[in-house]
């Protein structure tokens, strides 16, 4: 399919270097062109009546294909990259980077088709992420009609992939440059991979917080040095596959996860949990299916997400709606106040009473 609709117009994407400075603005790193030979000058987005934070800059551009935006956060050792598109018919970016990248990626709204070098092409679900490691890539991403894009890219510098490689020795290939070949690029999951809950939680707490009218720079690129160390741990077990699994339950295991998440927010203490086995029923996969498969696409087993949500509801109740921690426990299916208590207290820290 993917390869069919490269007929279909396209924008071309090169990234490289200015001769005599260092790369420091999106109009200095990307060349823009389109089927045609034109070039798409990006322009800057900056509005000089808003006070914004020297660190985030906006860049984007109109043209027949539809609207791009680009948010730059340059953190120091780590660079955020939010890019939103909204295409008017089916298009195909091509990307050529000129120098060694690893680059942490989540889709974060619609999906989209992407193949990187001579690769066959995968398919990008929301909240999907993988972490790459890019020797001078090309990379072909397809963006269907009408749709409505965004992506998150997190950028570490080397300098931080050395900290980091004291706890992932792993990160020794990359930063030794011992993969140079243009087409070797290397996806560190081998398999299709969501966000789990506390990932997702983070990616929230990130992308609310850039709304602020004064965000701290240090706090950001806490954040997001976490977020990028919980790629790094869903990663080490899955080092250099020599090509991407696609998990072909993949559609069940989404509506599983539905299904596990609408049972948790709606629980009320006269609802039931439905069982691994019912799960699996109902969405036509075998119990060992469903097991192995949840807990490597999403990376915690299907309790430990069903807990983790009705711990969150809970601090709801109590913070929100002020329910006493015995009606918080019962809400969210605990048997007892001091099994809530202490499940509560293990998971946030403190005692549910303490929130109230």
């Amino acid at each position: 399919m993917f390869n069919n609709l490269l007929l279909t117009s396209a924008v071309v994407i090169r990234n490289y270097k200015t001769p005599d400075k260092q790369v420091h603005s999106m109009s200095d790193m990307f060349k823009i062109i389109t089927s045609i030979n034109e070039d798409v000058e990006l322009i800057s987005l900056a509005d000089i009546s808003f006070n914004q934070p020297p660190f985030i800059e906006y860049f984007g551009n109109l043209g027949e294909y539809g609207t791009m935006r680009f948010k730059k956060i340059s953190l120091g050792d780590i660079t955020l990259w939010i890019s939103e598109y909204k295409m008017a018919y089916e298009t195909v970016f091509y990307a050529e980077v000129d120098r060694p990248i690893l680059e942490a990626h989540i889709t974060l709204n619609n999906r989209m088709v992407q193949s990187l070098g001579k690769r066959k092409s995968s398919i990008f679900d929301d909240k999907e992420f993988n972490v790459t490691y890019a020797p001078y890539m090309e990379n072909k991403v397809l963006f269907p009609a009408g749709g409505s894009y965004i992506t998150f890219d997190i950028h570490p510098s080397e300098q931080l992939l050395e900290k980091l490689s004291v706890d992932f020795p792993f990160l020794h290939q990359f930063l030794n440059k011992k993969i140079q070949q243009k087409e070797n690029v290397l996806q560190l999951m081998g398999h299709r991979s969501f966000l789990n809950f506390e990932m997702e939680n983070l990616l929230n707490k990130i992308m609310q917080y850039l709304h602020d009218p004064y965000p701290s720079k240090l706090l950001l690129n806490l954040w997001s040095t976490e977020l990028l160390t919980l790629f790094l741990l869903r990663s080490q077990n899955n080092i250099f596959p020599q090509y991407r699994h696609h998990n072909r339950h993949v559609d069940a295991l989404i509506q599983a996860k539905k299904i596990v998440e609408e049972e948790a927010r709606t629980f009320d203490d006269e609802n039931l949990f439905s069982s691994e086995l019912m799960i699996a029923e109902k969405v036509g996969l075998s119990l060992y299916q469903l097991r192995t498969g949840f807990q490597r696409t999403f990376g915690m087993p299907i309790c430990r997400l069903n807990f983790e949500i009705r711990l969150q509801k809970a601090r709801h109740l109590l913070i929100n709606e002020k329910k006493s921690v015995l009606e918080a426990a019962l809400k969210t299916g605990f048997r007892s106040r001091e099994g809530f208590s202490k499940a509560f207290k293990r998971y946030f820290g403190i005692t549910p009473g303490s929130v109230k």
